[in-house]
């Protein structure tokens, strides 16, 4: 007969949250209403264009950067992307976390500790952004039209955009949340 072995995370799990503690809902417990009863509601969206959308604080990478100045970056900005540009400042990709998890679960290696101190931009055998970037970056332009621009995010299944200007160069980004928050009940 095989003992079983107590599994610690089940075990950690309802040392944290015991079987007898009510579940605490934000904003108090889902509830179901009568779809007759429900009331009409409609959403307007205050913008017009791109640029009533989006965000002007972007932070971005160069492609030389290393692929521990992307690590730094993206968890210290609490980002989940950020766009790779060149030296004119147009982009040229996209780096993510996920990017970096999937290269440090191939190269174990990339999380070991090692120096703290700065890599060298011409170091050889460094992991650079450009190594690993999606050479692609789904952007529209600052004056498109707001349908264009959610058009574009749920054919591309995306949760963020970036936005050029007419010369190409990346002056901000579009999250989802930037357009739910722009959302009003036309009732209230």
């Amino acid at each position: 007969m095989a003992t079983k072995h107590p599994d610690p995370v089940q075990e950690a799990s309802e040392e944290s949250f015991p079987a007898s503690d009510p579940p605490a809902w934000i904003g108090g417990p889902p509830i179901t209403l009568d779809p007759a009863a429900r009331p009409a509601t409609h959403l307007t969206l205050a913008a017009t264009v791109a640029a009533d959308l989006m965000s002007p604080h972007l932070t971005s990478l160069r492609a030389d950067a290393s692929l521990a100045e992307a690590l730094v970056l993206l968890i210290d900005k609490g980002n989940h992307a950020v766009p790779v540009i060149d030296e004119a400042g147009h982009p040229v990709g996209v780096i993510s976390k996920s990017d970096l998890l999937v290269h440090a679960r191939e190269s174990p290696a990339f999380l070991a500790p090692g120096p703290t101190a700065p890599v060298a931009r011409n170091e050889p055998g460094v992991v650079r952004v450009h190594d690993l970037m999606t050479p692609a970056v789904f952007a529209v332009a600052v004056d498109a039209p707001v349908r264009h621009v959610l058009e574009q995010l749920v054919a591309m299944k995306v949760h963020q955009i970036f936005v050029v200007d007419r010369g190409g160069a990346l002056i901000g980004s579009i999250h989802a949340l930037d357009v739910l928050e722009r959302l009003h009940f036309d009732n209230e």
